[in-house]
């Protein structure tokens, strides 16, 4: 089961050019044969299938974990095709369809399903515009057999996530192949690793693949300053704690030593909220109808006033050409969130300990006292804190704390 959280893994860079072309080669990271929904359901089918899971525990939980990075993965490639495919020419609701506002459709490079089923939106298709198909899936039931494609499969993706930002320049697409080409790369050592745990060998050694190290790459470079390049995230509260029994050792391009953490998903970026593109939906409900019709229901279903859900802020009107400093900036920031809540957790560790050594060093006494103290001391600040609380509106949950950055052996 998928705990769904509404969060993008990383940032990307609000609209700025439309660019359709480029958006039909992104479409292959989504549903080609080494896209992400192979990725995804290739690992999530080798889960279901799994027998036997306690007797081999530690890779149960990679394929498992990583099916559900995978997820996340399939959200961002789409982002990244809806981003570059709103124009804002678009937005609003006074299209005429007797202008014909698609007419230039049919000499485009583009997809034109984008269009004519799609409301200039991600489907799941390849480069060509072909379904993506389940026979993409290997699930075999032989544990080597599963891991070892899984390699190969990674491999294949990041050839194609590199060809893609050669071939596309738009700041949507090079922040996404950015950041999925480290992450991409994570579940490759780790399917390598996973192996070589199993029989001794080491499959970097074997396979082809690409030899453009991430470092090379300009919009990958924040991700592996930060360390992204050698830790698994485990997607669960409780589940899945034995990844570490296979995910260890070093990153063969770094030497770095490999670790499993825990993180707050809440300090991930929050979603774009895209503008409507009403040509593609005539005839249809106009957006202030639609938002009027919902008012009315949330209004009738006791719900507050204010839109329970958060989104990115919007960006500054669209702006022609200034995407690509955009995409940069935006690369940058997504990192911050996650490495702030890290920094945050260390600090609590360390303080912690201090407390803990300095403790251990007063008399039994004094410690009693300063126990007793602070006892009596916390209703209070529980209470003033409180006080100085904002009201949150009803039927908002709050965001569940966990520790970030918490490695796990």
């Amino acid at each position: 089961m998928i705990l769904r959280i509404d969060r993008w893994l990383t940032e990307l860079p609000p609209p700025s050019d439309p660019d359709p072309a480029g958006a039909k080669i992104v479409q292959e990271l989504m549903g080609g044969k080494f896209g992400e929904m192979s990725t995804f359901l290739n690992y999530t089918f080798q889960s279901f299938n799994f027998r036997d899971r306690q007797k081999a525990r530690p890779f149960f939980d990679l394929v498992s974990n990583i099916a559900a990075e995978e997820f996340g993965h399939i959200e961002l490639v789409a982002a990244a095709i809806n981003s570059m495919l709103t124009d804002d020419k678009s937005i609003e609701d006074s299209i005429d369809p007797a202008n014909s506002p698609l007419l230039a459709l049919a000499g485009m490079a583009m997809n034109p399903h984008h269009v004519v089923n799609g409301g200039r939106g991600a489907l799941p298709q390849d480069s060509r515009g072909l379904p993506w198909t389940g026979d993409n899936v290997v699930s075999t039931g032989d544990l080597l057999f599963d891991l070892t494609h899984n390699y190969f499969l990674e491999t294949g993706a990041r050839s194609g996530k590199l060809r893609v930002y050669e071939a596309v320049d738009h700041p949507a697409a090079r922040a996404l192949t950015g950041y999925l080409l480290v992450r991409g790369g994570v579940h490759q050592v780790a399917y390598a690793r996973a192996v070589e745990n199993l029989t001794g060998t080491d499959l970097t050694k074997l396979f082809p693949g690409p030899r453009v190290p991430s470092m090379s790459i300009k919009e990958s470079r924040p991700y592996i300053e930060r360390g992204d390049h050698r830790r698994l995230y485990r997607f669960s509260p409780d589940d899945y704690r034995e990844l570490g029994a296979v995910f260890n050792g070093n990153h063969p391009e770094t030497g770095e030593p490999l670790e499993v953490v825990d993180e707050d998903p809440t300090q991930r970026p929050l979603p774009q909220d895209l503008p409507s593109q009403n040509d593609v939906f005539a005839p249809g409900y106009s957006t202030d109808e639609i938002r009027e019709i919902a008012d009315g229901l949330r209004k009738k279903a006791g719900l507050p006033d204010e839109v329970i859900g958060d989104v990115a802020p919007p960006p500054t009107p669209l702006r022609k050409g200034k995407g690509r400093a955009t995409a940069s900036m935006a690369t940058k920031a997504a990192v911050k969130p996650a490495a702030k809540a890290e920094a945050r957790s260390r600090k609590s560790s360390n303080k912690a300990a201090g407390e803990a050594v300095a403790a251990s060093k007063r008399p039994a006494n004094k410690v009693a006292k300063g126990a007793a103290t602070r006892a009596e001391a916390k209703p209070a600040a529980v209470a003033k804190s409180k006080a100085k609380a904002a009201p949150k509106p009803s039927g908002a949950k709050p965001a569940a704390k966990t520790k970030s950055g918490a490695r796990r052996k």
